[in-house]
């Protein structure tokens, strides 16, 4: 029996642990997140969540609704430049 096709699935990203960018008015967590195309070209988004300082807001809550958010737009900027590239690419256009 074949295997029930799947939807298109979002890409696999990595990313590194969120670290302090910045302590001016509260703490700024950045994480980076990176895509390596099949052209070997890797794509990376930032993503940075200010923490301010006596907020009442878990910064846990903070971090994974901003992450959520970077995300989907990252996804959404690999789709694009996937796109960008088959049309590029004549071979597999035919």
């Amino acid at each position: 029996m074949d295997p029930i096709p799947k939807k298109e699935s979002h890409p696999v990203i990595e990313f590194t642990d969120a670290e302090v960018v910045s302590q001016d008015s509260g703490r700024v967590y950045r994480t980076v997140l990176s895509y390596e195309l099949e052209s070997g070209e890797t794509m990376s988004h930032n993503v940075d969540v200010q923490i301010e300082e006596g907020s009442d807001k878990p910064p846990f809550d903070r971090q994974i609704k901003a992450l959520n958010v970077g995300i989907d737009t990252f996804h959404k900027k690999i789709r694009k430049r996937q796109r960008e590239e088959s049309k590029e690419d004549p071979i597999r256009n035919v």
